[in-house]
C-alpha cells in the first residue's frame, strides 16, 4: 500500500515541485536579485485531481468509477474555490495552495488504494 501511494502520488508530486523550482531558476537566472518564489510552484493539486481521472478510467468497478468522478469534480471546485478565496477575501495564497494540495493528495491516495 505504501509503495503504491509513493509510486502513484508522492513521487510524481515531489517531482513536479522540483521541476517547477528548477524551471523558475532557469527562467530567472539573469535576474538579480531573484524574485520571490510564486506560490504556484508548489501547486500539485491539479495534477493529483487529473491523475484521479486516470485511476477512474483504469477502474473496473462501475461504482468506484462514479465515485472517483464525483471526487474529481469536487476537487476541481475546491481548487477553483481556493483561488476565489485568495482573490476576493485576500487569504494567504501559500496556505490555500498547500491545503488544496493536501486534499487532492489524500483523494488520489485513497483512489489508488481503492482501485486495486
Amino acid at each position: 500500500m505504501i509503495w503504491k501511494i509513493s509510486a502513484g502520488a508522492l513521487i510524481p508530486a515531489i517531482a513536479t515541485i522540483i521541476f517547477n523550482i528548477l524551471n523558475f531558476f532557469f527562467e530567472n537566472y539573469t535576474t538579480a536579485p531573484l524574485p520571490k518564489l510564486p506560490e504556484s510552484i508548489f501547486d500539485v493539486g491539479v495534477g493529483c485531481a487529473f491523475s484521479l481521472v486516470g485511476v477512474c478510467v483504469a477502474s473496473k468497478q462501475h461504482v468506484l468509477t462514479n465515485t472517483f468522478l464525483l471526487v474529481f469534480v469536487f476537487l476541481l471546485l475546491l481548487i477553483l474555490g481556493g483561488q476565489v478565496l485568495v482573490i476576493f477575501l485576500h487569504w494567504e495564497k501559500f496556505v490555500i495552495v498547500w491545503l488544496t494540495n493536501l486534499f487532492c493528495f489524500i483523494a488520489l491516495s485513497w483512489a489508488i488504494i481503492e482501485a486495486d
